[in-house]
């Protein structure tokens, strides 16, 4: 299994060990003091994949080759700085036409801008679309990045 593990793992996913820990096992009767009776290692791998399709077969192979826990599967943005970025210049040119909106209808024009504020992104999970493989599903969410900004612009006649 740990043949096919790799095999999954070198198709586009990266896998970094985050921790490991090994506890002793104790035994206590009424006679005898506690002693250590064996061990328990844990080892904690994170598995990065772009490949959505294949979560579900990381899964199984993980668990086939011995994985007992999975835990805190998520899904984030691959280039968000860039995504961040294009969302700001659309905030700007929405809030610029909205301006210039306000300004038309009061018989005005833009002036100087005088303060532009960048409001927290904001990500909105969407309605997911579910990926099978053979046991299990994975439904992944589609992600809304949106931006805010707040220009305070001068109005001229």
């Amino acid at each position: 299994m740990i043949a096919e593990l790799r095999r999954v793992l070198s198709a586009g996913a990266e896998f970094q060990t985050t921790g490991y820990s090994l506890e002793p096992k104790y035994r206590q009767s009424q006679r005898d003091a506690r002693r250590i009776v064996g061990y328990t290692a844990s080892n904690t791998v994170r598995v990065t994949t772009d490949d959505l399709a294949s979560v579900g077969k990381i899964i199984d192979v993980a668990t086939a080759s011995g994985a007992n826990q999975i835990s805190d599967l998520r899904f984030t943005l691959k280039d968000e700085e860039a995504l961040h970025a294009q969302a700001l210049r659309a905030a700007v040119a929405n809030a610029k036409r909205n301006a210039e909106a306000i300004a038309s209808g009061l018989g005005l024009k833009l002036g100087q801008i005088l303060s532009v504020e960048e409001g927290s992104p904001r990500w909105i999970p969407r309605v997911p679309r579910a990926l099978s493989a053979e046991t299990i599903t994975i439904e992944p969410e589609t992600i809304d990045l949106r931006a805010q900004v707040t220009i305070r612009v001068e109005l001229v006649p």
